[in-house]
């Protein structure tokens, strides 16, 4: 089967998409989506659905294929002493996880889900603490199995790259759930020999669309950077140009303008682009144009300098336009 890539924003992700809704849930947001995502892959893909139970228990629980669409998965399992966020059942096992995204150890939660463990017939009895960080124990508390969500990612992702799948549902879902959690920051990507020329490249991209720009007569223009973006604002900042360091290899022209210019009922024929919500204001919308890099339309960067600059110069072209077009609006 054809590799899939994880989706290249925010906001096309299943999981991110729905997290916005997960006010002040975010622990458990994430433990309902793994969840769904192990029952799914025990179902569907059996073999990956027990190798991930294996990473999760170090191995300690090693099932059959067979007996891996037996298991019994809970969320929020209520105890006598307790609710650990995630059980996970078998004839002759049952594991306790406990997810941790920023937010510490309850009062002695570990040692209680212990003496909840204990007093379970099944011969095999496992304790794992899911985390973001690193864990800060009080007391005498432990785990049998320390585990941090970047190594759940790469055992994922291992999954979405290596194949094959028999259900292209599991395969998505997997994907998307990588995804979640790369957006959330629980999971990045290595520092590879790429960082010294893909920093270079970025550099010389803000460059040439500096000079882009200085081409074009009576626009006021000034340098931005942030942690999630690269580029310029354009006249003050009614307008922006640049790329968003998660994606940068899509340009993108984004105009901020007050609501009677920018609304939803302003047509997509203003050039080109399309109306969307701001992302990093409280409120308000902004029209957008987007540049692929990558797209095969493109061939940008295996297009010679010259080719580079002129198709950077149309871009702004209709980007300018467009708000000429929404400034002269009543």
């Amino acid at each position: 089967m054809e590799k899939v890539n994880m989706a290249d924003n925010k906001e096309d992700n299943l999981f991110f998409s729905l997290f916005h809704w997960a006010h002040r849930q975010e622990e458990n947001f994430s433990t309902e989506g793994f969840a769904y995502l192990l029952r799914l892959l025990l179902d569907k893909e059996p073999e990956k659905g027990k190798e991930l139970v294996r990473l999760v228990t170090e191995g300690k629980l090693d099932l059959t294929p067979e007996r891996a669409r037996c298991i019994a998965i809970t969320c929020q399992k209520d105890t006598e002493l307790g609710r650990p966020d995630l059980e996970i059942k078998t004839q002759d096992a049952v594991v306790y996880i406990e997810v941790k995204d920023s937010a510490g150890l309850g009062w002695e939660q570990l040692e209680r889900y212990r003496i909840e463990l204990l007093s379970k017939r099944e011969p095999i009895k496992i304790l794992v603490l899911l985390t973001r960080y690193v864990p800060e124990f009080n007391g005498d508390e432990k785990a049998d199995v320390r585990l941090r969500w970047y190594k759940v990612a790469e055992t994922l992702q291992q999954f979405v790259d290596s194949g094959p799948w028999k259900s292209p549902e599991s395969l998505f879902v997997t994907n998307q759930f990588v995804g979640y959690l790369r957006f959330r920051g629980m999971t990045m990507d290595r520092v590879s020999w790429e960082l010294k020329n893909g920093t270079q490249a970025v550099w010389n991209l803000i460059k040439m669309l500096g000079e882009a720009l200085s081409g074009k007569k009576n626009v006021k223009f000034k340098k931005t950077v942030g942690w999630e973006f690269v580029g310029y604002w354009i006249e003050g900042q009614k307008a922006w140009v640049g790329i968003y360091w998660e994606s940068p290899s899509l340009l993108q022209f984004e105009i901020m303008e007050d609501e009677e210019k920018v609304n939803k009922d302003t047509p997509d024929t203003v050039s080109k682009g399309k109306v969307e919500d701001l992302v990093s204001a409280t409120d308000g919308l902004r029209w957008v144009n987007k540049l692929d890099l990558e797209s095969e339309e493109e061939h940008f960067f295996a297009r010679s300098f010259g080719s580079q600059m002129g198709r950077l110069e149309e871009f702004l072209k209709t980007g300018l336009e467009a708000l000429g077009q929404l400034e002269n609006r009543k």
